[in-house]
C-alpha cells in the first residue's frame, strides 16, 4: 500500500514538475475570447497554463518586441519573405489559420491594388493598424480607430482602409455607409507571434504539438469557427 501511495505520489510530482505556465498577449479584436478559449483548452490538451491578456495589437507588439511576453496572438505572416525576416519576433511553426484583407475605398475614388503592391506610386494614403503597418508593399498610415476610419473613407479624407475582413466587415455593417466599396487585398497565414530566434525551440514545439492535437479532434474548428468562416473572401458590397 505505502508503494502504491510513492509510486502515485512520483507520477503526480513529476506532473506537476513537467507543467509550465506562458504568458500570452491576445490582440483586442471582435474575436479574442474565443482565442482566449483556444489557449484555455490547449493549456489542458499540452499539460501546461497559458496566462492571457487582452491588449490593442500595437501592445501585443510591444510586449513580444521587449520579451515582456512569451507569445502574441494572432501574429499576421507577411506574405514577403524579407519582411517576415525583419521581423523583431518570430512566427510559430504552425499556422493556425488564414485572414482575409480587405481594401475599404470610397465608390467614387477607386484603387488600383496592383499599383498598391507596386509600391504605391500614386501615393494613396491608405490607412492599416500600426500591427500590421510594416506587412504590406507600400508606406501606409497608421489607424487609431477602425470606427473613425471607415467614415473617413466614406467621406474621401482618405483614400482607402486597408483591415481585416474579419474585425472590418463588422464594423462596416454595423455603421451602415453606402458610399464604401470592398476588394480583396491578401489572404495571410496566421501564426504565434514568439521571441526572436526561438523557432525550433520549445515554446514553438509546444504550439505546434498543442494545434496538431486540437486539429485532429476536431476542437480547433469548434473554438475558432468564427475565424475559419472569415479565411475565405465573402464578396459581398454595403
Amino acid at each position: 500500500m505505502i508503494k502504491k501511495l510513492l509510486i502515485c505520489i512520483i507520477i503526480l510530482y513529476s506532473f506537476t514538475l513537467s507543467a509550465k505556465e506562458y504568458s500570452v498577449a491576445i490582440y483586442q479584436l471582435p474575436t479574442s475570447d474565443a482565442f482566449v478559449n483556444l489557449f484555455k483548452v490547449m493549456g489542458e490538451t499540452t499539460n501546461n497554463s497559458f496566462n492571457t491578456q487582452i491588449v490593442p495589437p500595437a501592445r501585443g507588439v510591444y510586449l513580444i518586441e521587449n520579451n515582456q511576453v512569451d507569445i502574441v496572438f494572432p501574429a499576421t505572416v507577411s506574405s514577403d519573405p524579407k519582411k517576415t525576416a525583419l521581423s523583431k519576433f518570430d512566427y510559430s511553426t504552425v499556422k493556425v489559420f488564414k485572414a482575409v484583407f480587405v481594401l475599404y475605398m470610397n465608390k467614387n475614388k477607386l484603387i488600383d491594388i496592383t499599383e498598391l503592391k507596386n509600391g504605391n506610386p500614386r501615393k494613396y494614403k491608405i490607412e492599416t493598424t500600426g500591427s500590421l503597418a510594416q506587412l504590406f508593399e507600400f508606406q501606409s498610415l497608421i489607424t487609431t480607430s477602425l470606427e473613425a476610419s471607415l467614415k473617413k473613407v466614406e467621406e474621401s479624407s482618405i483614400d482607402g482602409l486597408l483591415y481585416a475582413q474579419e474585425a472590418g466587415d463588422p464594423m462596416l455593417k454595423n455603421l451602415g455607409l453606402k458610399n464604401i466599396l470592398r476588394k480583396l487585398y491578401s489572404t495571410n497565414d496566421i501564426a504565434f507571434g514568439i521571441k526572436k530566434g526561438s523557432v525550433g525551440g520549445e515554446i514553438d514545439k509546444m504550439l505546434l504539438e498543442g494545434v496538431l492535437k486540437l486539429k485532429n479532434s476536431g476542437k480547433l474548428n469548434q473554438i475558432i469557427a468564427v475565424s475559419i468562416k472569415n479565411s475565405i473572401y465573402d464578396n459581398w458590397q454595403p
